[in-house]
């Protein structure tokens, strides 16, 4: 799966978060906020957060535009080490994006029939002639 862009990772926070009063501007600000962790890569590791960041991580699992894992590792001296990592969970992050846009272009449909359709616009006197 390719890079998951600023934009995309928005249209998907919308999908998922609509119904919540997220307006569009804080939407794009948690999106571009997301992709500052992340950059190019697709993980990075859970230790380099703040709390509050990590809340957020938590917050953003739960709603499936993250995941997170571990690996376990062994140290110079054999002491085990376990890295905790946040993971985008691009397939769903794909998904919702393209549901949002598809219900975008719905919407768009729905509103020009209503005000392109030149019969909505006749007076009533006018349609009888038709």
């Amino acid at each position: 799966m390719g890079i998951i862009s600023v934009e995309l990772l928005a249209d998907a926070l919308r999908e998922k978060l609509k119904g919540r009063n997220y307006d569009s501007e804080s939407i794009e600000k948690l999106a571009e906020y997301i992709m500052g962790f992340f950059g190019f890569e697709d993980r990075v590791i859970d230790n380099m957060l703040s709390n509050e960041d990590r809340d957020m991580f938590y917050f953003l699992e739960d709603n499936g535009i993250l995941r997170s894992g571990f690996e376990d590792t062994t140290l110079e001296k054999g002491k085990p080490w376990r890295i905790h990592y946040w993971i985008l969970n691009k397939d769903e992050i794909v998904r919702a994006a393209t549901h949002s846009k598809k219900q975008k272009e719905t919407e768009f449909d729905s509103a020009y029939h209503l005000y392109m359709n030149p019969d909505l616009w006749k007076r009533g006197e006018d349609k009888d002639e038709h």
